[in-house]
């Protein structure tokens, strides 16, 4: 039971950290463009390749959380992942995902998932 607490309350922290996915974001700045990188590595977004919530990436790999723009490939994180915009794709990690807008393909993770527009495709938990 004190593992699962302090599970919670790890996954409470990502949440907390990332909770600009769901805040009202404005016309321009959902236009703007980050870069675009076929790999993404990251140990707990900020400590990543990728720097912006609008960045675009083909393989996303996280070790305890990422936090990408666009998915358009392959996303594999431990604990926690987080697209702000798209993602069309695999998603898959052993705590929570989380897609901001829009989401086509499958995703499949241990605890929940969230998508914030549209799905299409397979959730798993």
């Amino acid at each position: 039971m004190k593992h699962v607490a302090i599970v919670l309350l790890i996954m409470f922290a990502f949440l907390i950290n990332q909770g600009q996915v769901f805040a009202q974001e404005d016309k321009e700045e959902e236009k703007e463009e980050g870069k675009k990188y076929a790999v993404n590595l990251s140990l707990w977004h900020p400590v990543s390749i990728n720097k912006t919530k609008h960045d675009t990436v083909n393989l996303n790999l996280s070790l305890l959380s990422g936090r990408v723009g666009y998915v358009n490939g392959l996303d594999l994180s431990l604990i926690a992942s987080v697209i702000t915009h798209d993602l069309e794709g695999v998603q898959l990690c052993g705590g929570f995902n989380i897609s901001g807008n829009n989401f086509t393909g499958l995703q499949a993770v241990s605890l929940f998932n969230i998508v914030g527009e549209k799905t299409e495709g397979v959730q798993a938990a």
